[in-house]
């Protein structure tokens, strides 16, 4: 895939002025640098890595018998969780698939708990998130409202202000126009 991918150059510019990228091996262009989405999915598989690795029950510290991986020794545990050591020579293919069985659910006991806090986190986080979301759009109506029951009552003050300036001139008597001496 690296390879594939050293093999894009760009951007260049075509008459219009528009960018696109060249695979130098296929000839093929795109008006989209694929690098740009391959360093994403390159990020994105970290991260989910990363955090799988944090979900994951560590490795069992070294105890005394640990050693006894050879296949000749090998310690059971039983449902309670104790370790039980048998002396038999040969494993039982069963008792391995058993053992195996049991870390694997162990593990998954694990996940998910965590993935089970974790959706509890962020369903408060996003509870949280709606309740301002509605207190920020209801103090932004009210500020609305404000602002236009303002506008209203000068509007009004204006009308009330050109209604008095015409009674006003309604009473008063104008003079007749000077007379011309032509």
């Amino acid at each position: 895939r690296k390879v594939e991918l050293e093999q894009w150059h760009g951007p260049f510019a075509d008459s219009v002025g528009h960018e696109y990228y060249v695979n130098s091996s296929t000839g093929t262009t795109s008006p989209r640098d694929p690098r740009v989405e391959a360093q994403y999915i390159f990020e994105l598989q970290t991260s989910f890595l990363r955090n799988l690795e944090e979900m994951l029950v560590p490795p069992a510290p070294e105890t005394p018998g640990s050693h006894w991986s050879d296949g000749h020794l090998q310690p059971r545990v039983d449902s309670a969780g104790a370790e039980i050591l048998t002396l038999d020579s040969e494993c039982d293919p069963e008792l391995e698939r058993s053992q195996s069985s049991a870390r694997a659910l162990k593990r998954l006991a694990t996940l998910r708990q965590h993935s089970h806090v974790d959706h509890k986190s962020t369903l408060q986080r996003m509870t949280t998130a709606v309740a301002w979301l509605r207190s920020a759009c209801q103090d932004e109506e009210e500020v609305q409202r404000v602002m236009f029951s303002r506008l209203v009552e000068a509007r009004r003050q204006r009308k009330r202000q050109h209604v008095e300036a015409d009674r006003n001139l309604t009473g008063v008597q104008l003079a007749p126009p000077p007379d011309n001496p032509n």
